[in-house]
């Protein structure tokens, strides 16, 4: 949502938020795939800055801290069945 682009490993959740062409996924583990992205955005700015501007258009259906509230009621939900 800052206009950055995303370099993420290919897993779900950040593959769906990639998709579309706001950054470069590689797999897990793959450091030599992840060098190859650092260096593409170094090598392409303008490309790699439609890409945070891409980004930026696909995360404003986002809100923060309706995510953040989610997260917290399943970690205080999965913390609860813990104790039991």
């Amino acid at each position: 949502s800052l206009e950055v682009p995303v370099i993420g490993t290919s897993v779900r959740g950040t593959r769906e938020l990639v998709e579309g062409g706001c950054g470069k996924l590689v797999e897990v583990g793959d450091t030599s795939g992840l060098a190859e992205a650092i260096a593409w955005m170094a090598d392409h700015l303008t490309d790699a800055a439609e890409m945070g501007r891409l980004g930026r258009i696909r995360m404003k259906d986002y809100d923060l801290k309706l995510i953040v509230k989610l997260h917290e009621e399943l970690y205080e939900h999965l913390l609860g069945n813990c104790a039991a």
